[in-house]
């Protein structure tokens, strides 16, 4: 037998009353199953488009600093994202393949190689520039042109970032 609860006194608050004890946990198989856990912490989020834009755009800035390109790769993404606004994408792609000779533009046009755009799949250097000629779905053209747009413009923010403080 359980003592009743003493008394409070005056002036002294209530005591709270004692709780149920804990029920039993439900067996396995009627507990609810959630898909496996994505490896990784456990609050670990997809990344979001921009993310992945400035995550890529710091690494391919990154490497044209370590390759001493950077301040020729700034030029190329500067001049190449004018291009893209002035006469489109795929003749954009012409001028960048003409300017391969030079460090920058071709460390440009490996890094967008690489990327896979709406309509056009990550290709080889040299079959890039004509995946890009080939894309004929104009919907998929103009969605490309536009990612290409918003990577190059966190690629010209991370040139800057990265050569800040280089030059004399």
């Amino acid at each position: 037998m359980h003592a009743p609860p003493p008394a409070a006194q005056p002036g002294t608050p209530p005591q709270a009353a004692p709780t149920a004890p804990p029920t039993a946990p439900t067996p396995p198989s009627a507990a609810p199953t959630a898909p496996p856990a994505a490896p990784g912490p456990p609050s670990a989020r997809p990344l979001r488009k921009d993310q992945e834009r400035a995550l890529s755009a710091y690494a391919w800035a990154n490497n044209a600093k370590t390759a001493n390109a950077l301040t020729d790769y700034e030029i190329a993404v500067q001049g190449f994202a004018a291009a893209l606004l002035r006469t489109g994408f795929a003749a954009a792609v012409s001028v960048l393949e003409r300017g391969a000779n030079r460090p920058g533009a071709k460390l440009l046009l490996a890094n967008l190689a690489s990327r896979s755009l709406p309509g056009i799949p990550a290709a080889d250097v040299a079959e890039w520039p004509n995946n890009v000629r080939a894309l004929a779905d104009i919907g998929r053209y103009m969605q490309a042109t536009r990612e290409l747009l918003a990577s190059l413009a966190w690629l010209r923010r991370a040139c800057r970032a990265l050569g800040a403080g280089t030059e004399p």
